[in-house]
């Protein structure tokens, strides 16, 4: 489900950085995580994380992604993916001193804190002292929301680019993430399509028939001298190509081969109730022995 509210993306991963530090990494050290720009955090300032969300693109994923509804535009009903992208900066300055040893030290407990919840989800929970807190905001869980937190690989050039202002060329220690997928909440849809009940005139549906079982039979009558009756030959799935037909040694004829036509059988008076091809024949007494191919079919 979409988020009812982007900030509150920042707002997850600035809590998880505070309860974690605080009460797992560092117990007892008071810190402050903030989402301004690291040139805008201030000169005095002690204990402070900056998490400033500098760029946004939009996710390919869900570039395409039509909304339900027929509402015009329909885009406006479907979620808009994007991706973010945070810099993460440590601050530690006293009476404008800077100290550098304070700010990595604050740089590394954060690192280790995204390397250890790289997922945020309704379940994401920082545990100390028999206590789990939570990290999502209440009225953006139960959404199946789903953060993944990846720690970019700039090259250090890229990264000194980035801080180099006109003439003022400076570097700093900085780290870039990437979370995606966040989906913005969309509008609802105004006008839904009806229920289709039955097909109308010149519609039909939008595939053919398709031939799921075919089966054969052959039924004829016996001559008097084979018991007489009725007999019904049966071929699942149909064939539709000639076969051969022979007798065994045990009386009944069999066919190796399809068929399409076949001859009138020996002393057979009726024709088929139903044109197929048969798989096999009890050979009149006569028959049996006879090795020579015994024909039992009708010209169609």
């Amino acid at each position: 489900m979409p988020w009812s509210d982007l900030s509150h993306v920042t707002g997850a991963l600035t809590r998880l950085l505070e309860l974690n530090i605080e009460n797992v990494l560092n117990p007892g050290l008071n810190i402050d995580v903030v989402g301004t720009p690291p040139d805008q955090v201030g000169n005095n300032v002690t204990n402070t994380l900056s998490l400033y969300l500098y760029h946004v693109r939009e996710a390919a994923e869900t570039q395409n992604l039509r909304g339900p509804g027929n509402d015009v535009p329909n885009i406006a009903t479907a979620p808009m993916g994007l991706v973010l992208f945070y810099v993460l900066t440590a601050h530690h300055r006293s009476n404008n001193l800077f100290d550098a040893i304070n700010e990595q030290r604050l740089m590394g407990f954060a690192l280790k804190t995204f390397h250890d919840y790289p997922v945020i989800t309704d379940a994401t929970a920082v545990i100390s002292g028999g206590a789990a807190d939570q990290i999502l905001f209440a009225n953006e869980r139960g959404r199946n929301n789903r953060l993944n937190i990846e720690l970019r690989k700039l090259d250090p050039d890229n990264s000194f680019a980035i801080w180099t202002t006109g003439e003022r060329q400076f570097a700093r220690l900085a780290a870039y993430y990437q979370v995606s997928l966040v989906l913005l909440e969309p509008d609802r849809p105004k006008r839904m399509p009806g229920i289709v009940l039955s097909l109308g005139a010149f519609v039909t549906p939008s595939s053919g028939a398709v031939l799921t079982r075919s089966r054969s039979e052959l039924s004829f009558a016996l001559p008097a001298a084979s018991g007489g009756g009725t007999q019904t030959t049966r071929a699942e799935p149909a064939r539709n190509s000639e076969r051969a037909i022979q007798s065994t040694a045990w009386g009944v004829v069999r066919s190796p081969m399809p068929i399409i036509t076949v001859p009138l059988p020996i002393g057979c008076t009726s024709p088929p109730s139903t044109w197929a091809r048969p798989q096999s024949w009890a050979a009149p007494p006569s028959q049996i022995g006879n090795s020579s191919p015994v024909n039992i079919g009708w010209n169609r």
